[in-house]
């Protein structure tokens, strides 16, 4: 995975769902991958790769999301029109 620019490419969607062992899955909209550490990697920073979804628990997240009134707002993407 790598960080692009905002876009509305079904690549760039994501949802979580509940992981059957625990926590939350992060599943892609286009590919219907989840998101993983690479190799089932343990350690802080490193790559995250989409996989198979399956029952590993290197697919099981547990996050809490920050408070909304800490987001900062960001406009829509727009497109031209000619």
């Amino acid at each position: 995975m790598a960080q692009a620019t905002c876009g509305t490419s079904t690549s760039q969607r994501w949802k979580v769902v509940e992981h059957p062992q625990g926590g939350a899955a992060i599943v892609n909209a286009r590919t219907g991958q989840c998101a993983a550490p690479a190799r089932g990697s343990i350690l802080g920073g490193v790559k995250l790769v989409g996989v198979r979804c399956s029952l590993g628990l290197s697919l099981s997240w547990a996050f809490q999301a920050p408070a909304l009134s800490t987001w900062k707002a960001v406009p829509a993407p727009t497109s031209a029109r000619t």
